[in-house]
C-alpha cells in the first residue's frame, strides 16, 4: 500500500539496515501490477457492462427483427400460397385455352384438310371429265370428218356420174335433133312440094293458071319455095351450130373437170 511503502521509505532513511532489501523492486512492481490489475478488471468490468447492455440491446433488437421476420415470412408464404393458387388457376386456365386452341386447330385443318382433299378430287373430276369429253368430242369431230369425207366423195361421184349422165342426154338430144331437124327439113320441103304440085294441078284443072290472080306463076312459086328451102336449111344450120356449140361448151367442161376430179 501507499502508506506502507511510505513507511518503508522512512524506515530505510532511517536505518541503513533496511536500505538494501532486495525485495523492494519486485514489491514495487507487483505492486504496479496489482494497480494494473485492479483498472484493468474495472475497465473490463466497465466494458463487460457495456457489451451486456449492448447485447441486450441486440437481443431485443433480434428479437424484434425475428418477430418483423415471422410476419414477414408469414405475410410472403399467404402471398406465395395466392400467387401459387393464382399460378394454378392461371396454368389451368392457359392450359384449357390451349387445348381448345389446339382442338379448334386440329378441327379447322381437318375440316381444311377435308375440303382441299375434297377440291382436289373435284378438280380431279372435273379434269378427267373434260379429258373424257375432249377425247369423244375428237373422235365425234373425226367421225364427222370421216362422214364428211365419204359423202363428199358421195356427192362427188354422184356429180360426175350426174354430169356424164347429162352429158350423155345432151348428145342424145343433139342427135335426136339433128335428126328431126333433118326429118322436119325433108317433110318441109316434102310438103312445099306437095303444095306447090297441088296449087299446079288445081289450077290447071281450072284453066285459069295464067289469068287467076290468086294464082301465082309457076317460077314465081318456084323461086318462093327455093326460098323457102334455103330458109329452112338456113335455120337447120343455125341450129346445128347452136347444139354443136352448145355440145362442145359441155365436152369441154366434161374434159376439164375430170382432171380435178382424179
Amino acid at each position: 500500500s501507499p502508506r506502507g511503502s511510505s513507511r518503508g521509505g522512512r524506515a530505510r532513511e532511517g536505518s541503513p539496515r533496511l536500505q538494501a532489501n532486495p525485495y523492494d523492486g519486485p514489491f514495487a512492481v507487483m505492486q504496479g501490477l496489482q494497480r494494473e490489475v485492479h483498472e484493468l478488471r474495472a475497465l473490463l468490468k466497465e466494458e463487460k457492462e457495456q457489451r451486456m447492455s449492448e447485447v441486450r440491446q441486440f437481443h431485443d433488437v433480434v428479437d424484434l427483427l425475428r418477430d418483423t421476420v415471422a410476419k414477414e415470412v408469414t405475410e410472403r408464404k399467404a402471398q406465395c400460397h395466392a400467387l401459387t393458387n393464382d399460378l394454378i388457376v392461371l396454368r389451368s386456365s392457359h392450359q384449357k385455352a390451349v387445348d381448345e386452341l389446339k382442338h379448334s386447330c386440329r378441327s379447322h385443318f381437318d375440316q381444311f384438310n377435308q375440303i382441299l382433299q375434297d377440291e382436289m378430287r373435284d378438280r380431279k373430276a372435273a379434269e378427267d371429265l373434260s379429258v373424257t369429253r375432249e377425247q369423244a368430242a375428237d373422235m365425234e369431230r373425226r367421225h364427222d370428218s370421216s362422214m364428211i369425207r365419204q359423202e363428199f366423195g358421195m356427192y362427188k361421184s354422184q356429180f360426175s356420174s350426174f354430169r356424164d349422165d347429162l352429158c350423155g342426154r345432151i348428145d342424145e338430144m343433139c342427135h335426136c335433133m339433128e335428126f328431126i331437124l333433118a326429118h322436119l327439113a325433108k317433110v318441109s320441103h316434102a310438103s312445099e312440094i306437095t303444095q306447090n304440085v297441088t296449087s299446079f294441078f288445081r289450077s290447071k284443072r281450072t284453066g285459069s293458071t295464067l289469068s287467076s290472080p290468086r294464082a301465082a306463076p309457076l317460077d314465081e312459086r318456084v323461086s318462093l319455095s327455093t326460098n323457102q328451102t334455103e330458109q329452112v336449111q338456113m335455120s337447120k344450120a343455125l341450129s346445128r351450130t347452136s347444139w354443136g356449140t352448145m355440145k362442145s361448151a359441155y365436152t369441154a367442161t366434161r374434159a376439164s373437170s375430170r382432171p380435178r376430179s382424179a
